[in-house]
């Protein structure tokens, strides 16, 4: 997640905020968590998916001020912030959410559609004016990955770029 300042990563051992002239470590947040996988900021907050969870962090205190719950269960996935709303990509499913974060209401829910068999969403952008979703697929071959921007009405895919790892 950059939030105009810095680059906040995520692993199995926490949030790391990054120099993002050197690469080296600043801060370091301990979550407590297993498996974290999604994180973005509005730049006040970190927003940080964890299984079912999604902890909201404030930047300064580097403390969890609120706990919501994602829309599905043991769901991994990514998160990316419009400016005034949080998006959630599932793992388990391909749908995307739309999510209020002050209460943790769903506004929109939408499954992917036209994407390749046995495909899982993997993360989430956002550019200014539309969603972007990451996308894999593991073969005896390695993995197969892709983007798709989405289009702003009907969140249907608008074009596929595709690469190999």
């Amino acid at each position: 997640a950059y939030t105009g300042e810095s680059l906040w990563v995520v692993d199995s051992k926490g949030i790391c905020k990054i120099d993002q002239h050197n690469g080296n470590i600043l801060i370091k947040i301990d979550t407590h968590q297993s498996y974290g996988q999604g994180l973005a900021s509005d730049g006040s907050f970190l927003y940080y998916a964890d299984n079912s969870r999604l902890d909201i962090i404030n930047i300064q205190s580097k403390k969890i001020e609120r706990v919501l719950t994602l829309p599905e269960k043991h769901a991994h996935g990514g998160l990316t912030f419009d400016g005034l709303n949080l998006w959630f990509v599932s793992k388990n499913s391909p749908t995307i959410y739309k999510i209020n974060i002050t209460d943790g209401k769903i506004l929109f829910k939408h499954s992917l559609s036209g994407l390749p068999e046995n495909v899982f969403a993997h993360d989430l952008a956002w550019d200014g004016e539309s969603i972007w979703v990451s996308l894999a697929k593991r073969s005896e071959q390695g993995y197969y990955n892709w983007i798709t921007k989405l289009d702003n009405k009907t969140f249907d895919p608008l074009c596929f770029i595709s690469g190999k790892d």
